[in-house]
């Protein structure tokens, strides 16, 4: 009965995560709040369990599913202004220091190293 358990658990991690690279492109980062108001599972087990299988945290694993996306958004040549308003930054700045702080370098770089 606890293999069945904990296999029910994998599965639902399997489907939070799935949850979460959907909703990666929502103007709101979900949070692991949200996340347990969507699923039944205790804060713990979930944060304990997505970790071990992903070997990132909730919130870690959905900000580096933004950040990508940003990155992909960015090199269709859409605007920085555009991408920080598609992810739901209140102004592009703030947007820019996380873009460069995961990716090492500014959004505004990204059409420059298109061209190189």
């Amino acid at each position: 009965m606890q293999q069945d358990f904990k296999a029910n658990d994998l599965e639902l991690i399997k489907k939070i995560k799935e949850h979460i690279d959907n909703s990666s492109g929502a103007s709101k980062l979900i949070t692991v709040a949200d996340l347990l108001n969507l699923f039944p599972i205790r804060k713990r087990l979930f944060t304990q369990l997505f970790k071990k299988e992903y070997a990132s945290s909730p919130s870690d694993y959905s900000a580096c599913a933004r950040m990508e996306l940003a990155l992909e958004q960015l090199t269709k040549e859409l605007k920085i202004r555009e991408v920080s308003e598609n992810l739901g930054y209140n102004a592009p700045e703030t947007f820019s220091r996380a873009f460069k702080s995961y990716h090492g370098f500014l959004p505004s770089d990204v059409a420059i190293r298109q061209l190189t």
